[in-house]
């Protein structure tokens, strides 16, 4: 669960997409993978494995090929984030969540097994990529 309490550009935006849930403060930070701003390209390894499987083609071209910048609220409306929340609430709102998972008492094997069944389209997506960055050595 991540906690956004600020900024998320770059690979802070990467890391955020990296996380099964998030919820992001409000009146303050934006999401945005911004790296078309500086003349680079989002790795192709990286869009494979943490973006493309996890947001829509109309995100993704805002977000990379735009380099645009999410409010809370603009990140909620595209499914980015779960919940927008001001910053008083921000780490209860995540404790609560992370309480609410754990209530389920789910054994590891039970919870790698449901992780992985929402996660097939990933998981067929870095057995295809990563034999390209072993050969680009990333």
């Amino acid at each position: 669960i991540a906690a956004i309490n600020g900024h998320a550009f770059g690979g802070g935006a990467m890391w955020v997409l990296a996380h099964d849930l998030a919820i992001m403060r409000t009146k303050r930070g934006f999401i945005s993978l911004n790296e078309i701003d500086i003349g680079f390209a989002v790795p192709q390894p990286v869009l494979d494995i943490a973006i493309l499987p996890k947001v829509s083609k109309t995100v993704r071209t805002e977000m990379i090929a735009l380099g645009a910048r999410f409010t809370a609220e603009d990140a909620l409306s595209r499914g980015l984030i779960i919940k927008a929340v001001d910053l008083e609430q921000l780490e209860q709102e995540a404790t609560n969540l992370a309480n609410k998972y754990a209530k389920k008492r789910l054994s590891p094997t039970a919870l790698k097994e449901i992780k992985g069944n929402l996660l097939v389209e990933e998981r067929q997506k870095v057995r295809t990529v990563l034999p390209r960055v072993e050969r680009a050595k990333l």
